[in-house]
């Protein structure tokens, strides 16, 4: 049984859910886990994107924005409606938002995606046990596409007809990895500071459809033809 993560050891935005029993410390163990998977030495710079709270009356849309900017991958499990968006979450993001700009507005990866994670649970009143699975699931994606990415990926196709699929499948992994915060932005790489202690490179994975895109899963994959945007 993993230990239990000590409620004021975690950053005041993973706490929010859980003090304001929207949430349990189940949940709160399983976005622990995200610390495994990303390292803790892999951090993101959120310096252009627009922390300023919202005027009044527009809170629940600015909240849904970020949720959505804040996604693990291309396709997320979930896009929250602005008139949908319950006050909880709506708090919860202005919380995090306070958390951003107190710390110079660079986090470690794992704590933006734990957040993002247990505001979609929160909003959807999801069980821990719902939870896990999501998230061993895209854990699964993930590390795919970063074996996928260090086999092949520094070297893009030509987007030719005989090319095209396999340039859409590489567009496709570069959301994704760019959602996940996993490619250094000057390199297009997979940077350093990401663990991958265990990830292993697995030939010809991408070809299981449990371990495609999720742009491709979700059968939109023609749609992602730019670079991902911050919006």
């Amino acid at each position: 049984m993993a230990p239990k993560p000590s409620l004021h050891r975690l950053p005041a935005p993973l706490t929010f859910y859980v003090r304001i029993n929207a949430l349990s410390e189940s949940h709160l163990r399983q976005v622990a886990k995200l610390k495994g998977v990303y390292g803790p030495d892999l951090l993101r710079d959120l310096s252009q994107w627009k922390w300023d709270y919202p005027p009044a009356g527009d809170n629940a849309v600015w909240a849904s924005i970020l949720l959505n900017a804040l996604r693990p991958e291309e396709w997320a499990i979930a896009c929250l409606r602005p008139d949908m968006v319950k006050d909880s979450v709506v708090h919860g993001c202005e919380i995090f938002a306070s958390y951003v700009v107190q710390r110079s507005r660079i986090l470690p990866q794992w704590v933006i995606a734990a957040f993002w994670w247990e505001s979609i649970a929160a909003q959807g009143e999801m069980s821990a046990e719902d939870l896990a699975l999501l998230i061993e699931g895209w854990k699964d994606r993930f590390q795919n596409a970063v074996s996928w990415w260090m086999e092949r990926g520094t070297n893009p196709p030509n987007a030719l007809p005989r090319e095209r699929d396999e340039a859409l499948l590489w567009r496709c992994f570069y959301s994704d990895l760019w959602h996940s915060g996993a490619l250094d932005e000057q390199t297009n790489t997979i940077s350093p500071m990401l663990k991958l202690s265990g990830t292993r490179v697995v030939l010809g994975g991408h070809k299981s459809r449990g371990r495609l895109p999720s742009a491709v899963q979700a059968g939109i994959a023609k749609y992602v033809l730019r670079e991902p945007d911050e919006n």
